[in-house]
């Protein structure tokens, strides 16, 4: 995968894998349509780029993926179409020094976009009958019948805060959802931006908190912007 790229340092090899690996598996996790995944040596870094329309991470895997992404020396995600998207992700120093070539500074390993093998089909009316009682179930409930879980809630605060923080920082939108019971017990925030860059000093805040979230995304959203968000969800346990 790297090698016609150059000769690698053993370290910076194992973060590049480790980045790879967790990126395969968090567009696997999300069904994605990948259309292409190309390496770019730059000097000493390499860059590991993945054009896709939505990559995510859930509670079995975000603790992997934030590890691996703290071995990341920046984050790029920008929009490439209507559907999708170019993340990028830069590791320092994988490349031994004297070992360069600019005629071999790109590979790419895929570049067709994948189809989806089955067609979205309706769900069968006994399941959407079931969803709607269960919908018009929970509508009926009130904030009574609720309690806190405290260590949840405090995740999101300290989420909320961060993702606010780093808006700021880097010059994108922030945007929260907050629960709202009876309806949602859980609460969103995001950052969105028609270019979202996280340099180390950006994401090393962040990802320790986001490794405590229920599930982490990558996605693209209207008016050629992109969004990186967290969730959390059970912020609220309804009383037995």
């Amino acid at each position: 995968m790297i090698q016609p790229l150059g000769r690698t340092l053993l370290a910076g090899r194992a973060a590049a894998l480790a980045v790879f690996d967790a990126l395969i598996d968090m567009a696997l996790r999300c069904d994605s349509s990948l259309e292409e995944i190309a390496l770019r040596r730059e000097a000493y870094d390499l860059i590991i780029a993945m054009c896709i329309d939505e990559v995510g991470a859930n509670e079995e895997n975000i603790e992997a993926m934030c590890c691996a992404l703290t071995q990341a020396s920046a984050l790029d995600v920008f929009g490439y179409d209507e559907d999708s998207f170019w993340l990028e992700i830069t590791l320092s120093d994988v490349f031994e020094a004297d070992d360069f070539d600019p005629a071999r500074a790109q590979t790419s390993i895929m570049g067709e976009k994948q189809e989806q093998a089955i067609a979205d089909e309706p769900p069968p009316a006994w399941l959407t009958e079931i969803m709607q009682a269960v919908k018009e179930e929970r509508g009926q409930l009130v904030f009574k019948d609720f309690i806190v879980d405290r260590q949840r809630f405090e995740v999101l605060v300290d989420l909320y805060s961060a993702f606010k923080g780093a808006a700021a920082d880097i010059a994108a939108e922030f945007v929260f959802q907050p629960p709202n019971l009876p309806a949602k017990e859980h609460g969103s925030a995001y950052l969105a931006a028609e270019k979202l860059t996280l340099r180390k000093a950006d994401m090393q805040p962040l990802l320790p908190l986001i490794s405590q979230a229920s599930s982490f995304s990558v996605s693209y959203c209207a008016d050629n912007r992109v969004r990186l968000g967290v969730e959390v969800s059970n912020i609220y346990n309804r009383r037995a």
